[in-house]
C-alpha cells in the first residue's frame, strides 16, 4: 500500500482492484491491492516546472523516445530544438505581462497498438499586482489573480489568516 515504493510511475497502465468508498464527495478505491503493472513506453524528467514571470529556457530528458510525438496547449511554450540524439527536448517560456498561467507539454509513444502519455506541467507565476484591501479581494471574481497586505492573525496546517488595517480577514492557503 506504499506505492512509492512499487516503482510505479506517471504513464504506467495499472489495474487496481478494491471496495468503493466516498471521499469528500468523490469516489475512491479504498485499500486496493495492485494486480498488473504494465510500465509507460516513455517517461520525462521533471514532470513540473515553475518559472517567475521572466520565464527563461528549460530541458526535458525523455527515454524511449522512439517516435515520440509532443503536444504543448500553450503559445507562450516555444521549442527549440532536441539535442543528444533526441534525449532532450528544449524549451523557452516566454515572460508573462499579466498573471500566472499554466501550461501541459504531453509526451506519448505508441507501440504495438498501445499508447502511453506522460504529462509535464508548466506554470508560470505572473506579476504581482498592486495590493488592495481585503473587502475589494472578496468582492473580486474567482481565480482573480490579486495581492493583499496585512499582519498574520491565524496559522493553521495548510494556510494563515491575514488581517488588514480595516480589520478584514483572508484565509491564505
Amino acid at each position: 500500500k506504499q506505492f512509492s515504493k512499487t516503482g510505479i510511475a506517471v504513464g504506467d497502465l495499472v489495474t487496481v482492484e478494491g471496495p468503493l468508498s466516498p471521499y469528500n464527495g468523490s469516489p475512491q478505491l479504498k485499500n486496493v491491492d495492485v494486480i498488473e503493472v504494465i510500465k509507460s513506453l516513455v517517461t520525462v524528467d521533471p514532470k513540473e516546472l515553475v518559472f517567475d514571470e521572466k520565464g527563461g529556457t528549460f530541458e526535458i530528458t525523455v527515454d524511449n523516445k522512439a517516435n515520440c510525438k509532443v503536444e504543448v496547449d500553450a503559445d507562450w511554450i516555444k521549442f527549440e530544438g532536441i539535442t543528444t540524439a533526441g534525449a532532450y527536448f528544449s524549451y523557452e517560456a516566454y515572460e508573462v505581462m499579466a498573471g500566472p498561467r499554466t501550461a501541459t507539454i504531453t509526451f506519448s509513444v505508441t507501440k504495438d497498438g498501445r499508447t502511453s502519455s506522460v504529462p509535464v506541467t508548466v506554470t508560470q507565476y505572473g506579476i504581482t499586482p498592486a495590493p488592495v484591501a481585503i473587502a475589494d479581494a472578496v468582492a473580486m471574481p474567482k481565480g482573480e489573480w490579486l495581492s493583499v497586505e496585512g499582519t498574520v492573525t491565524g496559522i493553521h496546517n495548510d494556510g494563515l489568516i491575514v488581517t488588514d488595517k480595516a480589520g478584514n480577514a483572508l484565509y491564505g492557503y
